[in-house]
């Protein structure tokens, strides 16, 4: 049976976001509540973390999250406020959902690509990075209990074999980033 995702809006931050339309300009902000509630397209950064053994990183979302609590995540990442430079939300969000300052990391933070991806629930421009952490960093991994409740290491093919079990709960554009990186060759 297919799980769907889920909006907790009682675990919605009181923050304002940009806002864009289906070309991915800018139309205005809102605030994050009413984004959700409306789903209105709006940027988020996707992390793929890899360590030295091409490993990703897959999080459990803490079950305070506003999207898909307790589900799964491939990727490292999250909403872009408003007017925030998505480079900058990017490097961010592994602050504080990993702990790592990848200023300081050897290999640095990678652009990708970008991507709509939309769901009943969510419409987003997805902006993609790669990370790879090396084993010393890795050591320094310090995740955040209201971000995520704990972390593990998949090797790519066997996650793509947890992708197609229905019963495993996993973030929707989670999975899509991963998909396209492996279409592409990137991991």
């Amino acid at each position: 049976m297919e799980t769907k995702a889920k909006i907790e809006l009682n675990n919605t931050k009181s923050e304002i976001i940009g806002i864009f339309d289906e070309n991915d300009n800018y139309v205005g902000n809102d605030t994050r509540k009413n984004m959700r509630k409306n789903n209105l397209i709006h940027r988020c950064t996707d992390i793929v973390v890899i360590n030295h053994n091409s490993e990703i990183l897959v999080q459990t979302r803490s079950i305070k999250k506003e999207y898909c609590p307790g589900y799964l995540d491939a990727v490292v990442g999250g909403v872009v406020g408003d007017k925030e430079n998505v480079d900058l939300c990017a490097e961010r969000e592994v602050l504080e959902e990993i702990g790592i300052d990848v200023n300081k990391t050897k290999e640095k933070l990678k652009f990708i690509k970008k991507y709509f991806f939309e769901e009943d629930i969510c419409r987003v421009w997805t902006y993609c990075y790669l990370l790879k952490l090396n084993e010393d960093e890795i050591k320094h991994i310090k995740f955040c209990d209201h971000e995520v409740s704990s972390i593990q290491w998949i090797e790519k093919n066997k996650l793509l074999e947890m992708f197609n079990d229905n019963n495993i709960k996993f973030t929707g554009g989670s999975k899509e980033t991963i998909k396209l990186f492996f279409q592409e060759k990137i991991i």
